[in-house]
């Protein structure tokens, strides 16, 4: 690789550790199989405490199916899916308090909503709607991130078009019979070319 420290103020700029930020803020193979990306941790604020509080409002739902089991000493399980999210069923005839509101019911099981079940999905539905907005804004955060060091990308993008000038120099006299030019002392400055071939033309 081309590169020198920074210090020098010359040379192709040590880019390892900003590139290395932007490969580990999301998973780029899950990203291309989904089209969506996610920010790992710390990429972006408002994901990661949307993210926080998903997972702190779904494991209280799953510590309260704990505590009522415990408490009635009866089988229950989580169902349904979207708006009927933790939904418990209970097998038909379990005595239930009355605070317990009865939802639907099937065959042998009557389902329920916990007391807290409506307070704790409105918190969830609200946690899930941040989440996603943040998702949306991950393009926007990166973006800023890469803006923000834009004096390394110039010079980065200046220095490899110096070298692309050079190799391709390099290359075509490879290429080609060529000499290298003769200097000589004089009052007037001049350039005297003897069979020359333009590079191009």
């Amino acid at each position: 690789a081309v590169v020198s420290t920074q210090s020098t103020g010359s040379g192709f700029p040590d880019l390892t550790n900003l590139l290395n930020t932007f490969k580990e803020s999301f998973d780029r193979e899950d990203a291309l199989k989904t089209g969506i990306i996610l920010p790992l941790a710390g990429v972006n604020e408002a994901y990661d405490a949307a993210l926080a509080d998903v997972s702190r409002i779904e494991d209280t739902f799953n510590d309260l199916l704990r505590k009522y089991k415990k408490e009635m000493q009866c089988p229950m399980s989580f169902w349904g899916a979207n708006k009927n999210r933790f939904t418990v069923e209970v097998p038909t005839g379990t005595k239930m308090p009355k605070s317990w509101e009865v939802q639907s019911q099937r065959k042998g099981f009557v389902r329920y909503f916990f007391p807290e079940t409506p307070k704790l999905k409105v918190e969830l539905a609200e946690a899930e709607i941040r989440k996603d907005e943040a998702v949306k804004d991950t393009m926007r955060v990166l973006f800023q991130r890469f803006s923000s060091h834009y004096d390394m990308w110039a010079k980065a993008v200046k220095r490899s078009a110096v070298l692309d000038v050079l190799l391709s120099l390099s290359q075509y006299s490879a290429a080609y019979d060529t000499c290298r030019p003769t200097l000589t002392n004089s009052s007037k400055p001049f350039v005297e070319i003897e069979s020359g071939n333009h590079p191009t033309l």
